[in-house]
């Protein structure tokens, strides 16, 4: 045997069950089925099912250990990683994530929020006078660690936010998405939509031109000086500086709300979608036209067309 200490772990810990015809009334078994799907069948080599699970290597060297419940050969044995369970000799399993579910997994252990224990509270004389009483008491309670609690006595924070995310939406004249109840009249509520974010930023801007502060605000500085509040933009008083913007993501496949994303960027003090596209003076016919106006956009797609060109003419 080249590794006794890690066949001893691995003998005492790493062990599934067993269950089965070994073991009928393991608590993985349901409805006569191992929900582990053990005994595991022997594989030469470690493949992907089409679910995207592994199907590790399982060696049918024909040695088997003595448990109380029958004979155990390599088809019971968790998947496991022999530096670990020799170095703390206990039960460690660890599994290949190759799938977009290793995602779906982490984050439901992320947000499954606190622990929790369900307690039945009830009366011993109530018991002895009647002993088949259908009525019991459960209390949904917290349960509160050692660690935790000793944490909460020292007064440590448990959670924190640094700095709030403003998102601002872009979207081009007359194409912003609208909410609306069912008992209202279209009509009405379409020749009077309720202003965006962006709407309101065109309107501070023109009604303060000469406002040097605001007339040099991007789209993006704006949620530093302003809060939006009740459909508005009011005049922020502090903590401007804990303030992270993010324009909405814009497809390149919709080419004029990409470029006006991209102008919405650089752009100061835009009072409409046309002096967003207005360039030293010119007014633009697409908001593509304006970025390339401003040297914004990556030319290296027409350098392989350039160097064509310039060999034909030798």
């Amino acid at each position: 045997m080249h590794q006794p200490l890690l066949f001893e772990t691995v003998s005492k810990s790493m062990i599934h069950g067993p269950c089965g015809e070994l073991n009928p009334t393991s608590p993985c078994m349901i409805n006569g089925k191992c929900t582990k799907h053990y005994p595991r069948e022997f594989n030469t080599t470690t493949t992907t099912n089409k679910y995207g699970y592994p199907l590790y290597r399982r060696r049918d060297d024909k040695k088997t250990i003595k448990k109380k419940r029958g004979t155990i050969d390599n088809r019971w044995i968790v998947p496991y990683n022999p530096y670990l369970c020799q170095k703390y000799n206990c039960h460690i399993n660890v599994e290949i994530c190759s799938s977009i579910r290793s995602v779906k997994y982490l984050y439901k252990y992320i947000y499954k929020g606190h622990d929790r224990v369900m307690i039945s509270i009830e009366n011993p004389q109530d018991r002895i006078i009647n002993p088949n009483n259908e009525i019991t008491k459960y209390l949904n309670a917290r349960y509160v660690s050692a660690i935790e609690a000793c944490w909460r006595l020292f007064n440590f924070g448990l959670q924190e936010r640094s700095h709030k995310v403003e998102r601002l939406p872009v979207h081009l004249p007359e194409q912003q998405h609208v909410i609306f109840q069912e008992d209202i009249d279209l009509s009405t509520f379409l020749e009077q939509p309720p202003p965006t974010k962006l709407s309101r930023y065109f309107e501070i801007c023109k009604d303060n031109k000469d406002d040097l502060t605001i007339s040099n605000l991007r789209y993006i500085d704006f949620p530093k000086h302003f809060i939006w509040e009740n459909g508005n933009w009011q005049k922020r008083k502090q903590r401007g500086d804990k303030i992270i913007s993010r324009l909405y993501m814009c497809s390149p496949r919709n080419k004029e709300r990409f470029y006006l994303r991209i102008l919405l960027s650089q752009i100061k003090g835009a009072t409409s979608y046309e002096d967003v596209r207005t360039i030293d003076g010119n007014l633009c016919d697409t908001f593509e036209e304006a970025v390339r106006q401003l040297g914004l956009l990556d030319e290296e797609d027409n350098e392989f067309d350039k160097c064509l060109k310039e060999s034909a003419t030798y």
